[in-house]
């Protein structure tokens, strides 16, 4: 028995019969009923118009907030001001540049969390101080009131944050004088979808998704989620192969392998193999196409799918396995 749908003027609201079973293909078809019965679309200033219909039916007909509502900030660190943020506006121009320590030659790295995010993540230091260390700019992407909605909402809101992040990226081009080439988005969970719809509106250089996001996106059309085609090199670290898990450990951990493969003797060297079950069975001990090193200093230049073992505790990294 399927879902019906109770339609009110300005109201949708779905029944579910108490023997049917909430499973993925159900939760599809659901979407697919969102779309048909509810289809509508929100639009923005600077930043265009946002549907419900396909391909976007992985929110449950959620539409993203307001840019007010969520009110993205962007938190900029240099070393010359590395424990206090200076705010750039994306619609600020050239004098809002000048007036920060933005470096126009240096090479600019994003941060955006995920799901639930916040300002004060204890992780968010422990990326960016390493990240300082090499003379880059840190921006640390806040979107904390979008993120804490509900699930639904929370993913419909990421694209609104893409398209005002990718509205700094095209000030920072434009007025500062960057090349897309030298911007490096690394987005957790939520936040590495955020960093596709970026690089959807811009051409930039790397996108690195820290375990992204699965609810609502593994089976998502690519537009709609972390795509290789959304940057000129895409590297993904996936360390949890559960379907919901926000809060466990493995989704977590691809931050803290990402942290340390900053700034660290210990390399994550990972090996090309076809399945896991055969990493596991020691069927890829060699280099073939060649080994990754997995994390900030990964090679452009090879492509593929890539197994490593690691250590359960810090230093997480296990040697050449």
């Amino acid at each position: 028995m399927s879902p019906k749908l109770l339609q009110k003027p300005g109201f949708l609201k779905l029944e579910k019969p108490n023997n049917w079973h909430f499973d993925h293909q159900n939760r599809a078809r659901i979407s697919v009923l969102l779309a048909e019965n509810s289809t509508s679309h929100v639009c923005y200033d600077h930043i265009g118009c946002f549907s419900n219909s396909p391909p976007f039916l992985n929110a449950f007909g959620y539409l993203p907030l307001s840019p007010e509502h969520i009110n993205t900030s962007f938190h900029l660190y240099t070393q010359a001001n590395p424990s206090k943020s200076q705010l750039l506006n994306p619609y600020g121009g050239a004098g809002s540049l000048r007036s920060t320590h933005f470096g126009l030659s240096h090479k600019t790295v994003f941060i955006i969390h995920g799901y639930h995010g916040l300002e004060s993540n204890p992780w968010i230091p422990l990326m960016k101080d390493p990240l300082l260390k090499l003379d880059v700019n840190v921006i640390v992407v806040i979107w904390t009131r979008g993120a804490y909605d509900n699930y639904n909402q929370a993913v419909a809101n990421t694209r609104v944050v893409g398209a005002v992040t990718a509205n700094l990226v095209k000030l920072l081009h434009s007025s500062g004088g960057i090349s897309y080439n030298d911007v490096h988005i690394v987005g957790h969970s939520l936040g590495a979808h955020v960093a596709g719809y970026v690089g959807q509106r811009v051409p930039i250089g790397r996108i690195t998704g820290l375990d992204p996001a699965g609810p609502e996106f593994n089976t998502a059309d690519q537009r709609v989620r972390l795509d290789p085609s959304d940057a000129t090199f895409v590297d993904i670290i996936h360390t949890d192969g559960e379907i919901a898990p926000f809060y466990s450990c493995g989704h977590m951990r691809s931050i803290y392998y990402f942290i340390e493969s900053i700034n660290t003797n210990c390399h994550f060297t990972s090996h090309p193999c076809d399945s896991e079950d055969d990493f596991k069975n020691s069927l890829c001990t060699g280099c073939g196409i060649g080994c990754q090193e997995m994390g900030y200093h990964v090679s452009r230049n090879v492509r593929g799918t890539f197994y490593l073992k690691t250590s359960p505790n810090y230093p997480y990294c296990a040697g050449s396995h």
